[in-house]
């Protein structure tokens, strides 16, 4: 995990490779815009290490794939910062939403996206007045939505080193989702996993988030986050690469949803 910290790694990577990336991903000609956008503009600021609520101005405004001056009441489209402390969607975890106000003028973000490498995207709608470029506003992440988010990223981290010590350290992470209500843990095994190793995932994983619920209570009085793991679903499939290497390993998900702190209850479905 890196040194900043819940939100994974922030790479930066250059217009033109993501630009390379997408030509033939099957996306409309709409996306270009976001490039355009982005050589225009620079990257955007996060400063969503820091905060989760912060000032910044309008830098472009678009609807409909096509930049514009201005969104007005109900109009959905997508609004660009020179700042954010929106956490964009990227490795798997999902984007932040929140409010953005200004004099006379409310925009309730829906999701937050990256474009054109790190051009960050806020899609939503204006409920109130006209929103349009230049306008100062104060930013504010949906608080609890995030911290839930932060807590399914943590229990990532303890869900990986419980399987490591489960079932060996050949298991490697092989894609995820972190979102508000639930986590993914994708990887790789030579078989499904047994009741009794589901077991003893479910009892490390309970005896960490014991460790940190008494731990945070100790440094406050109460519990700022916890670790929310909750209902496992196990699933197993051979991967398509394996398939072609006669490999025996099979490709597994594990889906994991709170049920209450301290708390967690595993099972194959």
């Amino acid at each position: 995990m890196p040194a900043q910290g819940w939100a994974g790694p922030w790479l930066s990577c250059s217009c033109a490779k993501a630009r390379e990336s997408w030509k033939g991903s099957g996306d409309t000609a709409s996306e270009s815009v976001w490039f355009q956008l982005r050589e225009k503009l620079g990257a955007t600021e996060f400063l969503g290490y820091e905060t989760e609520s912060a000032e910044g101005v309008v830098s472009a405004l678009v609807r409909d794939g096509k930049e514009v001056d201005a969104l007005k009441k109900d109009d959905s489209g997508a609004v660009v910062l020179n700042q954010t402390p929106f956490y964009g969607e990227s490795g798997g975890q999902v984007g932040d939403t929140g409010l953005m106000t200004g004099e006379g003028v409310r925009f309730r973000v829906t999701d937050t996206q990256k474009k054109a490498g790190d051009l960050f995207v806020h899609l939503g709608i204006v409920e109130q007045g006209t929103l349009k470029v230049g306008t100062a506003l104060q930013l504010d992440v949906d608080h609890s939505r995030r911290a839930s988010i932060r807590a399914h990223h943590s229990a990532t981290h303890v869900l990986h080193e419980a399987l490591r010590q489960v079932l060996g350290d050949h298991i490697a992470q092989r894609g995820s989702l972190v979102a508000p209500d639930r986590l993914r843990f994708d990887f790789s095994h030579t078989q499904a996993l047994s009741p009794d190793e589901l077991r003893r995932v479910e009892d490390l994983v309970n005896s960490a988030a014991a460790l940190l619920f008494e731990f945070l209570k100790g440094l406050s009085g109460k519990v700022h986050c916890r670790l929310v793991i909750g209902v496992v679903d196990h699933q197993a499939e051979r991967s398509p690469a394996a398939e072609r290497s006669h490999s025996p390993l099979l490709r597994m998900s594990l889906w994991a949803q709170q049920v209450q702190a301290r708390q967690y209850r595993v099972r194959v479905e």
